[in-house]
C-alpha cells in the first residue's frame, strides 16, 4: 500500500489501523514523513476504542478517524469532505495570482501572504521566504529548495500538487502581487516598484506584469487612480 501510494498519489488514503508487518500508525508516519505524500490527507479505521489510539493517530498526522463497523455513508461523507477541503485549499491559491483591488485596504503593504493561504505550512514557508528575499534579484529557485532542505524536483512536484501552479509561477505571483500593491499606495513609480520586489530590468517587469494581469504597470498604476477619482 504504502509503494502504490507512493507511484500513484492518491487524493486521500483510507487505511486500517490494525494490519500485518506495517500498522496503519506506521503507516500513518511514514506517508506524512515523506515530503512527496505529506499534503495527503489520511483517515484511519480501527475497532480500537481507546482515546490515546485515536489522540496517537491524530498526532502522527491522521486527518480524520472512523470507528468499526462504520457506517458507509458516513465513511464516503469523509472522504467527500476531505477532498472538498483540498480543492479549496487549491482555489485559496489563485489570491496569488489576483492583483489587488479597492477591498483589499485592510492589507498592510508590508503583510506577507501568509494571511491568503494557511492551511498548508510548506506553501506558507514558501510564501514567506520569498517575501523575506523579495528584493534579492538574485534568489532562486534552487536557493528557495535548499533553504526549504528539499531537492528542487520534489519542491517543484509538492507544489505542483498542492497549488496546481509551478513553483516559478508562485515565486513571481508573489512577487508581482507585491508589485501592485506597492503601485497601488502611489508611493512607488514603476521602477522602484520593480526593483521592491527584485526586478532590476524593467524589460523583464513589464513583460511579466502583463502576462499575469493583462495591462501594464503604468496603466495599473493610471487605472488605481482613475478609480480612486
Amino acid at each position: 500500500g504504502l509503494e502504490k501510494a507512493r507511484k500513484i498519489l492518491p487524493d486521500v488514503i483510507v487505511t486500517e489501523a490494525e494490519l500485518s508487518v506495517i500498522d496503519g500508525f506506521e503507516l500513518t508516519r511514514l506517508i506524512k514523513a515523506d515530503a512527496d505524500m505529506c499534503h495527503i490527507p489520511i483517515v484511519l479505521m480501527t475497532t480500537l476504542t481507546d482515546n490515546e489510539d485515536i489522540i496517537k493517530g491524530m498526532e502522527l498526522g491522521a486527518d480524520d478517524y472512523i470507528r468499526k463497523p462504520y457506517d458507509v455513508e458516513v465513511l464516503k461523507s469523509k472522504v467527500k469532505r476531505l477532498i472538498k477541503n483540498r480543492i479549496e485549499l487549491k482555489r485559496a491559491y489563485t489570491k496569488l495570482l489576483i492583483p489587488v483591488s479597492e477591498t483589499d485596504n485592510e492589507t498592510s503593504m508590508n503583510e506577507p501572504m501568509e494571511k491568503d493561504i494557511m492551511e498548508d505550512p510548506l506553501i506558507t514557508k514558501v510564501i514567506k521566504l520569498v517575501n523575506e528575499n523579495i528584493q534579492n534579484e538574485d534568489f532562486s529557485v534552487k536557493k528557495l529548495a535548499e533553504m526549504l532542505n528539499m531537492s528542487q524536483p520534489t519542491l517543484y512536484r509538492k507544489v505542483k500538487q498542492l497549488t496546481n501552479f509551478t513553483l516559478v509561477e508562485i515565486v513571481r505571483g508573489v512577487r508581482l502581487r507585491k508589485a501592485a500593491e506597492l503601485l497601488k499606495s502611489k508611493k512607488y513609480n514603476v521602477q522602484e516598484a520593480a526593483e521592491a520586489v527584485g526586478y532590476n530590468d524593467i524589460p523583464t517587469f513589464r513583460k511579466h506584469f502583463v502576462d499575469l494581469y493583462g495591462i501594464t504597470p503604468s496603466a495599473f498604476s493610471k487605472e488605481e487612480t482613475n478609480e480612486k477619482k
